[in-house]
């Protein structure tokens, strides 16, 4: 599991306050030290100060004069504000501090029952689970809401079990229709934690997956675990920053801005952009980019297509709209399994730049009828009308020859409608030395740019199409 990634937090958060001096409370509101860990160590500082019994000899002194009790409330307040972890007590402090802090924000139900009871199974007293849900200031609406649940339970003790139904009720609700920048907020205190093991200031804080599957997991969020597993798998990727939670999590793309040209213009000025930043965590890899998004692929492993050298792109096959996968289009739920087409090709780009619409009433729509329309691209259809290639040298040295239907399908769905970016690419492409340029060049401008998705049916094809010119 992400033990290992506990271990190197504690170590790297060691390096930053080494245990050869003592620690006060305002040592440890350092910018360095994250706010989760902070808190807890400093409400442990803090307890421990007011734990200390003063005792008097009832014989010989009232302890209850309002002399002696000043004199000290005062000695504890003195006691508090100098409180310190002393070198010795250090190394063993923070360390036991970062793994309740992040076990309780991991799995907050077993995390809290763990602090509060440890080993025993004997019940304890609200009061106490509420003192110690102090030291988790990171989410004080979940100590709220595990507190109602108590008021409305009417005890006065409670036991592992009931605490941990309790906290996995709280949790749960809360987190209901949290949508996917909801959950990089909840996420914030573990990722400023994770901070502490980047390598430099520009550099983005990443989770370990098997953390993320634990936290999701806790939350019966079945269906972030099956795309965080497909990311893992896919793309061998196995730590992710907020921004790739996001698209894990379920984030649409924003529509991207089109380029903006100038009217008549009689040739797209081309720009070689090759860049290695799409996946930060892959990039010390020596495995080439197409191989991470090939459909079902894993690094190392040589992935076959059965476009040749030369040849002609897969023909067009668009699934019946009517079918739809059980895991949804975005993100399949099986590795290797390509999500159905969306039934948008309403209107057609023809390859005399001309828009021609479904209810514009022409010719081959009146012989056909009623006949739906997926049905006439269907392979080996009768009804479907021949649809003649429109020639383009530069696509055909890049993805063999296309027809109008073909290279509409795929600018709507990789390059968002944008002709002028195709043209770019394409000559992007036409020029790439070898296949390790030319999937770099997909990466950025094409999927990265537009926000595509790597696992639909377009992707793959247009990926497979491409590579068969090297092959």
């Amino acid at each position: 599991m992400f033990g290992t990634w506990i271990s190197d937090v504690q170590c790297a958060l060691l390096k930053l306050f080494p245990a050869d001096r003592a620690y006060s409370a305002e040592d440890l509101k350092s910018p360095q030290m994250p706010t989760a860990v902070g808190h807890f160590l400093r409400h442990a500082l803090r307890r421990r100060a007011e734990r200390i019994e003063f005792s008097v000899e009832t014989e010989w002194f009232d302890p209850d004069a309002p002399d002696v009790r000043s004199a000290l409330e005062s000695y504890r307040q003195a006691l508090t504000s100098t409180a310190r972890y002393p070198q010795a007590a250090w190394k063993a402090s923070l360390e036991r501090g970062v793994q309740f802090v992040i076990s309780h924000l991991v799995n907050p139900a077993s995390g809290l029952v763990a602090f509060v009871f440890g080993n025993s199974t004997d019940p304890v007293p609200i009061a106490l689970v509420a003192e110690r849900l102090e030291y988790f200031g990171a989410q004080p609406e979940l100590g709220k809401a595990i507190l109602g649940i108590f008021g409305k339970m009417s005890v006065k003790e409670i036991g592992p079990d009931d605490l941990r139904a309790a906290v996995l009720k709280a949790d749960r609700t809360l987190v209901k229709g949290f949508e996917p920048n909801d959950w990089v907020i909840q996420l914030e205190p573990l990722y400023e934690i994770a901070g502490v093991l980047r390598e430099n200031e520009k550099s983005d804080a990443a989770l370990p997956t098997d953390l993320l599957k634990a936290f999701f997991e806790e939350k019966s969020c079945e269906d972030i675990v099956s795309r965080l597993e497909a990311v893992e798998s896919v793309k061998g990727v196995h730590t992710l920053t907020a921004d790739v939670l996001r698209r894990a999590a379920g984030e649409k793309p924003e529509p991207p801005v089109a380029e903006p040209t100038e009217e008549n213009e009689e040739s797209v000025p081309v720009t070689r952009v090759v860049r290695n930043d799409f996946h930060r965590e892959e990039e010390a890899s020596v495995v080439p980019r197409w191989m991470r998004f090939a459909t079902g692929g894993k690094p190392g492993e040589t992935i076959a297509t059965p476009t040749a050298r030369g040849s002609s792109p897969p023909p067009l096959r668009v699934d019946d709209p009517s079918a739809q996968d059980e895991e949804g289009p975005d993100f399949p739920g099986k590795i290797g399994q390509r999500a159905p087409v969306p039934d948008d090709l309403e209107i057609v780009t023809s390859g005399d730049g001309v828009e021609r619409s479904e209810t514009a009433g022409n010719s081959s729509d009146e012989r056909l009828g009623s006949v739906p329309r997926w049905t006439r691209f269907r392979e080996g259809s009768t009804q479907s009308p021949a649809i003649p290639p429109d020639v383009n040298p530069i696509e055909e040295r890049v993805l063999g020859r296309l027809n109008a239907v073909q290279r509409a399908w795929y600018i709507n769905h990789l390059f968002a409608g944008d002709r002028s970016r195709w043209a770019v690419v394409m000559e992007l492409l036409a020029g790439a030395g070898d296949w390790d340029e030319a999937s770099e060049i997909i990466a950025t401008e094409v999927f990265e740019r537009h926000g595509v998705d790597i696992y639909s049916r377009p992707a793959v094809d247009f990926t497979n199409a491409v590579e068969g010119r090297f092959r």
